[in-house]
């Protein structure tokens, strides 16, 4: 949770692993006293898969409002149902990997590998 009113935070090279069974966790939540800009640059975004109990949440970004923007340059992201629960105009993302279709825009999808 990134909570106050904190202003310019950036993340480098960061990585948000998760293991949870509540479809309604967030990595990271964003307060509306957020000022000016979160940036986070080359960060993962994990939520581990194919462990008992363990569910694709909803969203790896909790935010409704701030005063500013969330940039993600570069992000990982997986085992997430989307980057954001709902369209978000605070969140931009930045150089993506993943899929360019439907609600999967930006979410890696794992391969099997044989």
């Amino acid at each position: 949770m990134i909570s106050g009113t904190p202003a310019r935070l950036i993340f480098e090279d960061c990585h948000f692993e998760s293991y949870t069974s509540g479809s309604t966790f967030k990595a990271v939540s964003i307060a509306t006293g957020v000022d000016r800009f979160v940036t986070f640059k080359n960060c993962m975004f994990t939520a581990v898969q194919n462990i008992s109990s363990a569910v694709a949440p909803t969203g790896a970004i909790g935010i409704t409002t701030m005063n500013g923007q969330v940039y993600m340059v570069n992000p990982y992201v997986y085992g997430y149902s989307q980057i954001v629960t709902a369209d978000n105009a605070y969140v931009q993302v930045l150089g993506l990997n993943g899929l360019a279709t439907g609600h999967l825009i930006g979410i890696a999808q794992g391969v099997d590998a044989a």
